[in-house]
């Protein structure tokens, strides 16, 4: 374990207000940081295995991570098979602030017209909706306080 890496880590994720499911991830890597060596070698499961999430949710989150500039996955192989991946800590952040890779489910679309933002529903996008008070499409019917289908 290193102290200087888990210092660092938690420095670098307050000042660009990195997640909290990402902090620890990054904050997990760094604990199986080797100070004098600088090796840092832990595999996606024991992360998973620290933190409580899935395999698939942690490289996920590394994936960010990488993307940020916080750290670099250096794949490598052992006996010929693929071994768990190096990591090489101490990167600089890509921007001042953090920046999520993909688009979460609740987000508004980015490139959508700010008048029709509120119209843009990510979770069903084969339907058709109506906001309150709107002439209502042959299968829904308005009704004052949300929305509901015929």
């Amino acid at each position: 374990m290193s102290i200087k890496a888990m210092n660092w880590a938690r420095e670098v994720c307050r000042r660009i207000s990195a997640p909290p499911s990402h902090r620890l991830a990054l904050l997990m890597v760094c604990f199986h940081h080797h100070d004098q060596t600088g090796e840092c070698f832990p595999s996606y499961n024991t992360i998973a295995d620290t933190c409580g999430y899935s395999r698939r949710k942690v490289i996920y989150l590394i994936d960010d991570l990488e993307q940020n500039g916080l750290l670099t996955r250096q794949k490598r192989r052992v006996g010929g098979h693929q071994g768990s991946n190096r990591f090489v800590l101490f990167g600089r952040p890509k921007g001042e602030y953090w920046v999520a890779s993909s688009v979460q489910k609740k987000a508004p679309c980015q490139s959508a017209n700010p008048d029709t933002q509120f119209r843009v529903q990510t979770g069903a996008p084969d339907r058709d909706w109506v906001e309150k008070g709107e002439v209502a499409l042959s299968n829904l019917r308005v009704v004052t306080g949300g929305i509901s289908r015929a």
